[in-house]
């Protein structure tokens, strides 16, 4: 799935313009801890970026599921599924639509057992 993306994404990189970096810290420590982050974002290739990106985005993914997990005891695996996408692409209205179709399907299957 990585390679899928990062195919995807080197076709788009191209168009994407790099964004304004944020202030410095005021702390000399910070500028310099802030100063050496950029020169080695600055360094990586497209295709380590794209990585980097996947690689938080599963850490996240992983940590927000583990905790609706705990919150929901006996949760299953499809369900899971569609109570994380709801949390991460819930807001974006024709996306919605599809979570809602999911939950649907889910919710016909659990009747019919």
């Amino acid at each position: 799935m990585l390679q899928y993306w990062q195919r995807v994404y080197s076709r788009m990189l191209p168009a994407i313009k790099p964004q304004k970096e944020p202030a410095m810290p005021t702390s000399e420590a910070g500028k310099t801890i802030e100063k050496m982050y950029w020169d080695h974002v600055r360094a990586m290739s497209p295709a380590e970026r794209i990585r980097g990106c996947f690689r938080m985005f599963q850490s996240f993914y992983s940590q927000a599921a583990i905790r609706y997990q705990k919150e929901h005891h006996g949760i299953g695996e499809r369900e899971l599924r569609i109570a994380m996408a709801k949390r991460l692409y819930g807001g974006d209205p024709r996306t919605r639509i599809l979570i809602e179709m999911a939950e649907a399907e889910q919710r016909t299957k659990t009747d019919e057992h």
